[in-house]
């Protein structure tokens, strides 16, 4: 048994089994960003996805366990069991105290290169010196699997849970968290069907033109309730959505909504209603120029209580005729549309529609634009895997710092007399980039044995 629980354990924190997931990974990723966008959420991609967090969530155990090991402290060895080894006969001395003395003076030079030194004593003749920097640097490759673990086990929450759905609104109007009000809801293979969370009060729609009377921006004004209350408000436009615990309200598109009145041939109201016109726009946040006829409001309906449907054009300056419309502006100075009523698919009436007008059907009946209304459109995003992305990512980037600048290191140095001789004994080791301890091994060992020269004497050898 423990044979076997060591060779699923070796299966599990595997390179080679880590490389083929990767590439597996990136060729399911070609697949779906040439093919669908939808199969990263779909049961294979999250499998592999899966199999890829268990392969790094065993690799950063195997990292913890080992720092966390290494951080108890198994002492350092003796000198010769070091990469770096040199040993040396010093100076005599006469006794314990000079020996001491000698240490001490050892300690202090490793100290001024920002060892940290424990200085302890190995029977009567035997001094030990084991010296430590950068310790912390030993969690370096542990935090730096748990950072990559978090960004895939984000990832996989973000793809498997994640929700989207867009929806509009009126100024002044509020929109509740149920799926039947959204205008498109799309959720994840694993989310749960959860509703009624939040509820969102569009307080103002903010347009912004150029001098000449271009769309250059929207935005709006909004406020974000709970059970009723509100809990944030906030203005969103296209660089600053709107965040509210693991939701996300983005800027989607805004619209018009005039106000119809149908009345009978003797004035008598039938109805009276609000027709959200549809938006179609070139693009978000640029500059629309007033020639750019792919931005329009436009909208087929059916009038309610009635047998007519209308085909209308918002515009929100109105010049031109009826079969060549246009906008003077996108400022709504003088808002009108171009519509084509229908009754029962006969036409009984095509033409323009100002605001504060009425028009007569050939039935007698009448249609009056009252006023408008602007509506705002959101998408909203709820992700509780970013979060993770986020944490993970920046444990990711603070690892680098202990994985190449505090690089753990440790010097030990044994000092003993033996028949009137005094022998010195360095080792020291370095995590990675030995090339740079060299260096510095070199130097400290010739300042060791300037501690061990006698005064006036010749170099120790």
């Amino acid at each position: 048994m423990p044979d076997r629980h060591k060779r699923v354990r070796s299966v599990l924190t595997s390179t080679k089994v880590a490389l083929v997931l990767i590439a597996l990974l990136s060729a399911a990723a070609v697949y779906g960003v040439s093919t669908d966008k939808a199969f990263f959420g779909g049961p294979p991609f999250l499998l592999l996805v899966a199999v890829f967090a268990l392969n790094l969530g065993a690799c950063a155990a195997q990292q913890i366990s080992r720092a966390w090991r290494r951080w108890r402290g198994t002492r350092a060895g003796a000198p010769e069991l070091h990469p770096r080894y040199e040993t040396w006969a010093a100076a005599p001395v006469e006794d314990w105290s000079g020996l001491a003395a000698i240490g001490r003076e050892m300690a202090r030079r490793l100290r001024r290169r920002h060892y940290r030194v424990d200085f302890e004593p190995d029977g009567d003749q035997k001094l030990i010196i084991r010296a430590r920097k950068f310790r912390f640097g030993i969690w370096g490759p542990a935090v730096f699997h748990v950072g990559l673990l978090l960004i895939v086990a984000g990832g996989f929450v973000s793809l498997a849970t994640r929700t989207w759905g867009s929806f509009g609104l009126l100024e002044g109007e509020t929109f509740s968290d149920h799926r039947e009000n959204y205008v498109i809801y799309k959720k994840g293979v694993l989310s749960p069907e959860r509703h009624g969370q939040f509820q969102v009060r569009l307080d103002k729609v903010n347009l912004q033109f150029s001098p000449a009377g271009a769309l250059v921006d929207y935005g709006a004004r909004v406020a974000i309730l709970r059970d009723g209350l509100e809990v944030k408000a906030a203005d969103v436009d296209g660089p600053h959505p709107v965040f509210w615990g693991n939701y996300t309200f983005y800027k989607n598109l805004f619209g018009y909504a005039p106000a119809l009145r149908l009345t009978d041939a003797q004035g008598a109201e039938m109805v009276r209603f609000y027709v959200a016109l549809d938006t179609s726009m070139p693009g978000l946040g640029a500059d629309i120029d007033l020639k750019d006829t792919r931005v329009q409001y436009f909208g087929d309906f059916d009038i309610p209580r009635s047998p007519y449907q209308v085909s209308a054009r918002f515009f929100p300056d109105l010049d031109g005729s009826v079969d060549a419309p246009r906008t003077r502006s996108h400022v709504p100075r003088d808002p009108g549309m171009v519509i084509t009523v229908t009754k029962l698919g006969q036409q009984v009436y095509r033409g323009k529609l100002m605001q504060g007008q009425t028009v007569r059907f050939n039935d007698g009946n009448r249609l009056q634009f009252e006023r408008y209304r602007t509506w705002y459109g959101l998408a909203v995003v709820e992700d509780a895997g970013v979060s993770w992305v986020f944490v993970g990512a920046w444990l990711s980037l603070g690892s680098l710092l202990p994985l190449y600048l505090l690089v753990p290191r440790q010097v030990v140095v044994a000092l003993a007399t033996d028949g009137g001789v005094t022998r010195v004994a360095v080792g020291g080791r370095s995590d990675r980039f030995r090339a740079l301890l060299a260096e510095e091994f070199d130097r400290l060992i010739l300042e060791l044995k300037e501690v061990t020269t006698p005064p006036g004497g010749p170099p120790v050898t």
